[in-house]
Formats: structure tokens, sequence, C-alpha cells
């Protein structure tokens, strides 16, 4: 192998400016994505919501009226999902819509960034998830 030439030099440093190029990018969209950090968040919440209303389903034989009432009823439980607010808000601070169907059938949703149903797109669609 000769000595370092005027053309390897470059190559070399081309290879390290795009392998750099690339980290950058990829830890980008992993860390610095906020609306994946949001939708991360909004199903995590769903998911502390069905386990919190599974268990009182369990316990109290049917689902709760509101949100309020299952919020109420474990403050013990809440320490689980330290990101919940005492409000059950999500990332945009508006309030998870909670309906119960059936004593037994409920459904929680995040009505995105707009606050309106129906959204389908980006931040403001509709996420929800169904407690049978």
């Amino acid at each position: 192998m000769g000595p370092w030439t005027l053309s390897r030099i470059v190559v070399v440093a081309g290879g390290l400016l795009l392998g750099l190029a690339l980290l950058y990018d990829c830890t980008n969209r992993v860390f610095y994505c906020p609306a994946k950090g949001r939708d991360t968040k909004v199903r995590s919440d769903l998911a502390w919501f069905a386990e919190a209303l599974t268990k009182y389903r369990g316990e109290f034989g049917q689902l709760p009226e509101s949100l309020d009432a299952l919020l109420a009823h474990a403050p013990e439980h809440r320490d689980l999902h330290d990101s919940l607010a005492d409000d059950a808000t999500d990332p945009w601070g508006n309030p998870y819509v909670y309906e119960r169907l059936s004593p037994t059938t409920a459904v929680v949703r995040c009505l995105g960034a707009d606050g309106i149903p129906g959204g389908n797109e980006g931040d403001d669609r509709d996420i929800e998830r169904r407690i049978e």
C-alpha cells in the first residue's frame, strides 16, 4: 500500500462524510421525530386505559361511567404510567374521549391535534382502543 495520494484522501473523507450523514439521518428520525413520539404516547396511554378499565370491570362487574371515575378509583395504579396527567389529556392537551357502549364495552379515543372527531391524516388523525 503506497503513500496517501490526494485521490485516496478524497475517497476516505467522502466515505466518512457519507457515513456521518447517514448516521445523523437515522438518529434524527428515531430521536427527534415529534409526531412519532406523540403517537407512541397516545398508544401507551390507550393501552394503560384498556388495562385499567379491564381491571375495573373485573373488580366491579362493569365499566365506570367516565374516565374521571376510573382515575379517582385507581390512584395507586396511576404511578405505573407516570406520563398520564391527572386530567387524562393527550399530547396536544385535549382530553381523551371515553364512550361507554354497554356495561362491559367501551371505547377510549384520542381525537388528535385538532380535537375534532373524524381526523384521518397526520396529527389530526383519531386513534382509538376498544375494550370488550
